[in-house]
């Protein structure tokens, strides 16, 4: 009997796989998804495949492609995170959370959005376009700006705390992530000392380390 049920369960997640398989879209990139995963109080930073950089907050979560569509990068964000965004005008950067949708081109911003349904994005440079998926209200944020989730519509105001972004670099953590790619946050946060690597095989090597202050 139990055989059966078994059986059964299977056949039915083999064909919900395959119609998700056929459907219009969907191929085998977007089966390879990277989660990454904060639980620590220090920030965990991450490069993406196209140079951008992430400043993964505590108790948050982020989940992106191995490799990006050709039309657009997409990713999905729980809890708060710091984005430094690559310019690439043919390939829009989208940031899916719970409630907003986020649309960049190239910028420098962080971003808010927990379970509780709170959230708040800042733009340090650059500018963003941020939607409701229920309801369709957008606003376009500019840098020096903060909007925030009140009474299912978005606020628009002054950013407050212009060190509010320092917050994300003063512990900084990389899983397995290239030399070169450490650097360039390293360099970025330092720029009276500018570290450079003279061999590209020790470029790509891949480091486990904490920085602080």
């Amino acid at each position: 009997k139990w055989g059966t049920v078994v059986a059964a369960m299977l056949t039915g997640v083999v064909c919900l796989m395959s119609v998700w398989w056929l459907m219009p879209g969907n191929d085998t990139k977007n089966l390879n998804l990277v989660i990454q995963e904060n639980r620590e109080k220090s920030t965990l930073v991450t490069t993406l495949e196209d140079g951008s950089i992430v400043y993964l907050g505590q108790e948050s979560v982020l989940q992106y492609p191995e490799h990006f569509a050709t039309d657009k990068r997409e990713v999905n964000l729980q809890g708060e995170a710091f984005f430094d965004v690559a310019k690439n005008h043919e390939q829009t950067f989208l940031i899916e959370t719970g409630k907003v949708r986020i649309e960049v081109l190239g910028t420098a911003f962080n971003v808010r959005s927990h379970e509780d349904d709170s959230f708040r994005l800042s733009v340090q440079r650059g500018r963003v376009k941020v939607s409701l998926k229920q309801g369709g209200q957008s606003v376009l944020v500019s840098a020096g700006k903060t909007v925030t989730l009140q009474a299912r519509q978005l606020q628009l105001s002054e950013t407050e705390d212009s060190d509010e972004f320092r917050q994300y670099t003063k512990n900084i953590r990389f899983k397995d992530e290239c030399l070169e790619d450490i650097l360039r946050v390293v360099n970025a946060e330092a720029p009276t000392l500018q570290i450079q690597v003279a061999s590209s095989v020790l470029n790509k090597r891949k480091l486990t380390i904490e920085f602080e202050n």
